[in-house]
This record gives structure tokens, sequence and C-alpha cells, in this order.
């Protein structure tokens, strides 16, 4: 069922992407981020539903333009599998990183645009 729904989310437009660890649009390099995001979320919950995720679910990432996340089940009703695609959190990251600019300004290490100083407040809100 996965990788039906690779095929159909990406086609013949999987890049060769190679990082340090052989990333590519079905192994994002945000599947760490959404495994340690699947890691807390299963420290909450009781260990009941914890096994049934666990048997069910599958939760993993895609290389794709599209700013969405989304649910399939497989074809026999027994399984899900939830992708969050890679622009997703990109965008997410990026608005929660200007969120906490603005809250705290200081805590602004380096801004690529404008790689010589640090923006003021009013160059984040803008």
């Amino acid at each position: 069922m996965v990788k039906a729904q690779y095929e159909k989310m990406l086609g013949d437009k999987i890049p060769d992407i190679l990082i340090e660890k052989e990333f590519n649009a079905i192994n994002t390099k945000f599947q760490d981020i959404v495994d340690k995001i699947i890691d807390r979320f299963y420290s909450i919950i009781p260990s009941s539903i914890k096994e049934k995720f666990e048997t069910h679910f599958h939760f993993t990432t895609i290389d794709s333009k599209k700013i969405r996340a989304h649910i399939r089940r497989s074809a026999d009703k027994r399984f899900y599998g939830i992708f969050i695609n890679y622009s997703l959190i990109t965008i997410l990251t990026k608005i929660g990183k200007l969120d906490v600019a603005q809250i705290d300004p200081q805590c602004l290490v380096y801004c690529n645009r404008f790689p010589n100083s640090k923006p003021s407040l009013d160059d984040i809100n803008s």
C-alpha cells in the first residue's frame, strides 16, 4: 500500500538525491522529525492504543512540492498510511522559526536574507 501511494504521488519524478544518509523522495531528511513526533505521541498514549497504532499505521514523509498531509487506508481496511509532504514540514518549520524570532529576536543567530547583520523586529515582521 505504501509503495503504491508513493508511486501515485511521485510517479516517475523520484529524484536521485544522495545526502549523508542517502535520503531520497521516499526517505526524506524529515523522517527523523516524524519519528520523534511519533515517539512523543506513543509516550503519552496508553500502551493498548500504542500497540494498535504500531500494528495498523505507518507514518512517513514524501518529497513533494505539494503542501499537505494525508491518510490512506489499505484496500482491506486493516492498515493506514499517514503521508506528510516534505513541503508542509518545510513551511511549518519556517513559520515556527519566524514565530520564535518575533517573540524573542535575541534567539536569532543567523538569517540568510541578512548575512552580515541580524534583522530587526520590523524586518522579521515584514
